[in-house]
């Protein structure tokens, strides 16, 4: 099957085109990995694909705020055309290629009104739009009628493995911390200042907070005792909690974000105090953090966490789901 895959989020194409990747689909990818050997702007290493021979028409493609059209030298090429997210270009692409083209909308879980109001207005004139959700929480979201299937996102166990917590302390990871509105930045920050909490995170320059690459993303959750996690909002989780569980790093998570909380899934993964905690105050992640310095507890919540993140987010039981509706489809 030849996919065109336009993506808002480099990190999600990453993992999104190793799935393809590895069902033996041929693929030209639109966004951070237009060149797969070249990532852009993202802390993962390079990937190890093959560029189909279209790929140099790429550069004919015009990419600008909102993605206007694609060459139809392309739009003729592939079979499915995967949109990440953006509801404008879903409208666009789907006005340029017409009712009879397949297209795959992926949500990534920050989906507005307005999104799935052009969602529900593409589907209702006839589009062929299949909309694959990232969590089931997103029923939550207001004019919300258009659920094909729910596929997660993935991690790849392989990778994140081997936590040993031998550093007593905590680590967080959040970009753009001056974004406090969707970052919970205060509370991050006081835990910083009160119980030495490690902050790490890209786009954060501005305040002083330091970024890892993947290397060092790993090294640190491996290390480190626990993950302090405040979510970003509206997003359900993101893929530092993922990879976190994972990892199998005990998680002190935010039960209550303060916004979007209907739409807020980590409450209903983390079984409190079996593997993982959720708390309310820093006064909670203090007691939580007291708790995990006795390491066969902590050792305990960590097998728990891990066992839970490969039952919801594994890669090859993801990829197996991606197999099954990408077939559907054909």
């Amino acid at each position: 099957m030849n996919i065109l895959y336009l993506s808002c989020h480099e990190v999600l194409e990453y993992n999104d085109l190793q799935i393809i990747n590895n069902l033996g689909h041929h693929v030209i990818s639109i966004g951070g990995y237009c060149n797969p050997q070249q990532p852009v702007n993202s802390p993962r290493p390079a990937l190890d694909i093959e560029q189909v021979s279209l790929a140099k028409t790429v550069e004919h493609i015009k990419i600008c705020s909102q993605l206007e059209t694609i060459d139809p030298q392309i739009a003729e090429w592939a079979d499915v055309i995967w949109v990440t997210h953006r509801a404008d270009w879903l409208s666009n692409i789907a006005m340029q290629v017409g009712k009879k083209k397949q297209i795959i909308l992926r949500t990534i879980g920050q989906n507005t009104r307005n999104n799935e109001n052009t969602i529900n207005q593409l589907k209702t004139l006839g589009y062929n739009i299949s909309v694959v959700r990232y969590s089931p929480m997103e029923f939550n979201i207001p004019q919300c009628q258009h659920v094909d299937r729910i596929i997660r996102f993935s991690c790849d166990s392989r990778v994140f493995s081997n936590w040993n917590g031998y550093k007593e302390g905590g680590i967080a990871i959040a970009q753009l911390l001056n974004r406090k509105q969707f970052t919970n930045t205060e509370f991050l920050m006081e835990a910083s200042k009160q119980l030495g909490v490690q902050l790490f995170g890209r786009l954060n320059e501005d305040v002083g907070i330091a970024e890892l690459n993947h290397d060092g993303f790993i090294s640190a959750m491996q290390d480190h005792r626990y993950f302090l996690y405040t979510g970003t909002i509206p997003a359900p989780y993101t893929l530092s909690f993922i990879e976190a569980l994972m990892m199998g790093i005990p998680i002190i998570a935010l039960k209550n974000r303060g916004y979007s909380d209907n739409l807020y899934e980590v409450p209903s993964i983390i079984e409190n105090e079996k593997n993982g905690f959720l708390a309310n105050s820093i006064s909670d992640v203090k007691y939580y953090s007291d708790k995990l310095q006795d390491f066969a507890y902590a050792k305990a919540i960590s097998d728990n966490a891990r066992a839970t993140a490969m039952s919801l987010f594994d890669s090859q039981e993801i990829q197996q789901q991606w197999g099954d509706h990408l077939c559907s489809l054909s």
